[in-house]
C-alpha cells in the first residue's frame, strides 16, 4: 500500500489487459503500468491490448483506482 500511495495523482501509461464487466458509464478494465501497478479504470470497449494514458488516483493494498485521460 505504502508502494501505491506514492503515485497517487500521478499519470501513468497503462496497458489494458482484461475487462471485469460493464455498467452505465463504461467496460471496467484491468490494466498494469510500466512497473507493475495494477490498474483499474473505467473506459471505452475497445482498449483490450492497448496502452493509454490514466491518472493513478487512489491506493489500495492490490493495485490502483485510475481514471482515462484523453491523449493530446
Amino acid at each position: 500500500l505504502a508502494f501505491h500511495k506514492r503515485y497517487e495523482g500521478r499519470p501513468a501509461k497503462v496497458l489494458w489487459e482484461k475487462t471485469t464487466g460493464a455498467n452505465e458509464n463504461g467496460m471496467l478494465w484491468i490494466g498494469y503500468t510500466d512497473n507493475y501497478i495494477r490498474v483499474t479504470a473505467q473506459g471505452e470497449s475497445d482498449l483490450f491490448n492497448k496502452i493509454s494514458l490514466a491518472r493513478l488516483s487512489k491506493a489500495q493494498p492490490d493495485g490502483m483506482v485510475g481514471t482515462l485521460l484523453l491523449d493530446k
